[in-house]
């Protein structure tokens, strides 16, 4: 996978809690009842499981729950950035949560 030294550096900001939010994901993280230790644990933990040209999405279990997490690293600032967080469902993910249904 290209994005590996991507997660790699997503995860070391991870460890540091060097972790940017935006104000709409930390809402959704509320709504959706994820927290950032949640989210914390996927990035450490979990697996790439989408690319884009400049996003990843981990997944990964927490607390009995799979957690999808859209991120990127920016180089510049040398911080990860969180873009979204949300519970994969199986209406959009087959039942490993990895895998999108097609359409």
């Amino acid at each position: 996978m290209e994005h590996e030294d991507t997660f790699r550096k997503i995860q070391e900001s991870s460890l540091k809690h060097d972790i940017m939010w935006s104000i709409h994901t930390s809402e959704r993280m509320i709504e959706r009842q994820i927290t950032s230790t949640g989210v914390i644990h996927v990035l450490l933990n979990g697996k790439i499981i989408e690319e884009y040209e400049t996003n990843i999405i981990v997944f990964g279990w927490y607390d009995n729950k799979p957690i999808h997490v859209v991120c990127f690293y920016n180089e510049n600032e040398k911080k990860a950035f969180i873009t979204s967080v949300y519970h994969p469902d199986e209406k959009h993910f087959e039942s490993d949560f990895k895998t999108r249904r097609k359409r």
